[in-house]
């Protein structure tokens, strides 16, 4: 590892340690969710240890946030995006068209319940649009 890296190797652990802690998560459990030893967790967290983009991408899939966050601190903390919805998006696509057609109204209905119980939904998530 380069001296020059290693201040920023030091920011990404600094990072996922304070994102773990915010979960209330031990070091062994974030290893088991980013298939990683307890050691190279702990390593990541110290700064000693910059893992393979494989690993940095689970870390940022396990806490919902972007890679680039994981990296420089900048860019969105958190996509904004459900990454279990994301996940199950191919096997929806996948159901026969009534069934999607009543996932989509099922969907819809759930959306328009919370508008009228005065829940504030993100921008952008809203019913209709293309399929």
């Amino acid at each position: 590892m380069l001296d020059s890296e290693k201040p920023i190797i030091k920011e990404v652990g600094d990072r996922i340690a304070r994102l773990r802690r915010s979960k209330g998560w031990k070091q062994k459990e974030l290893a088991a969710r980013i298939g990683c030893s307890l050691q190279q967790t702990s390593k990541l967290e110290r700064g000693c240890w910059m893992p393979r983009v494989s690993v940095l991408v689970r870390v940022g899939e396990t806490f919902n946030v972007t890679t680039d966050y994981l990296l420089t601190g900048r860019g969105p903390r958190n996509p904004g995006v459900d990454l279990r919805l994301r996940e199950r998006l191919p096997a929806l696509e996948a159901l026969p068209e009534p069934q999607r057609d009543s996932l989509v109204a099922f969907l819809d209905a759930l959306i328009m319940a919370h508008r009228y119980a005065g829940i504030p939904l993100p921008a952008g998530g809203g019913e209709g649009g293309p399929r």
